[in-house]
């Protein structure tokens, strides 16, 4: 074994991944990131005209884009940096539709979809900045996981019929570690809309969360139960997938990570993200064969990716440090 070429061979990655991360620092969420949307009625499936649509970074709440919707409901930004983005449409009359994702600034985005449901006639309650929900999504960006549970439960006890919320109160009581009782809150809205098919994204994103909860509380069986739920509930959402891998690629979870990308590639086979982070989870696994395998079809689907040139470094580094009758393409 070439364990002097093998050495150089890792230090490489090491430099390459730290200049990558470097550079994302310094962009602070800002880059060439694209992301395009469109917001539709829930009811009638129409499309959505005049929506406010906040997209808002959420390692920096004071990081914010703002636009509205045409009259076909599409929206767009232009200049986000890679990392998780938090999604807002806002229309009064209507609960807000509220998604986070992770945005690469290199590859193209899926599009992402809307939806607005109408407050029923009769009631009192006014969606805006100045209501409880209002005031518990600005909360809730500001990282202020305290004052937006209040503001939650407040509106939960004027509007017990709007069940949506629990999923509000149920993400204020994740960040604060309070795990069983934010449970507790999916569950609730997960029993209350369990024959309501129309509510099946936000079914997903409940039963997601739960994983999540489990992932961190190092419960692997669990974790794995509820995010196959999710999945299986929304089986062409890629997002999702890719969200739950990575979840468990945070959490140095490398085999139930690979399982999740190897999802979202499945459902939208021409997105390059996925490949790219299958071949990290290989490094990390100590498999350079399937790594370069991942990298190669990585720069095959999206060869004008900035970052191809850094993963053909990777890729050479790794074949001379393993010998080249030991690695194939």
């Amino acid at each position: 074994m070439k364990r002097g070429k093998m050495f150089n061979v890792v230090i490489a990655v090491i430099v390459v991944f730290g200049l990558a991360a470097s550079l994302l620092h310094a962009q602070a969420g800002r880059g060439k990131g694209r992301l395009q949307g469109k917001v539709i009625f829930a009811d009638t499936k129409l499309p959505a005209a005049n929506v406010d649509i906040m997209a808002q970074y959420a390692q920096d709440a004071n990081l914010k884009f703002e636009t509205k919707s045409d009259k076909d409901g599409e929206w767009g930004f232009i200049g986000l940096g890679t990392g998780e983005w938090r999604i807002t449409a806002s229309l009064t009359g209507y609960l807000p539709d509220k998604k986070a994702l992770q945005l690469s600034q290199f590859t193209p985005n899926p599009m992402l979809v809307m939806t607005l449901e109408k407050i029923p006639e009769g009631t009192a309650v006014q969606v805006d900045k100045s209501s409880l929900l209002g005031q518990g999504n600005t909360f809730y960006d500001e990282e202020k996981f305290e004052e937006a549970l209040t503001a939650f439960k407040g509106f939960q006890e004027k509007t017990p019929e709007f069940i949506e919320v629990c999923i509000n109160i149920g993400n204020c009581l994740q960040k604060m570690e309070k795990y069983d009782e934010a449970i507790a809150q999916y569950n609730k809205f997960l029993e209350a809309v369990l024959v309501k098919t129309e509510k099946i994204e936000l079914q997903a994103q409940a039963l997601a969360s739960i994983g999540e909860i489990y992932v961190k509380q190092e419960k692997m069986e669990k974790a794995q139960e509820f995010f196959m739920k999710s999945v299986e509930l929304n089986p062409k959402n890629e997002i999702l997938a890719y969200n739950v891998a990575e979840i468990f690629f945070g959490n140095n979870k490398n085999e139930e990570a690979a399982k999740y990308y190897q999802i979202a590639s499945q459902i939208k086979p021409q997105w390059g993200i996925p490949y790219l982070k299958l071949g990290y989870v290989y490094l990390n696994l100590g498999d350079n064969q399937k790594a370069i395998e991942y990298f190669n079809k990585f720069m095959e689907v999206d060869p004008q990716n900035p970052e191809v040139d850094n993963i053909k470094e990777v890729i050479n580094g790794l074949k001379e440090g393993e010998g080249e009758g030991q690695v194939t393409e």
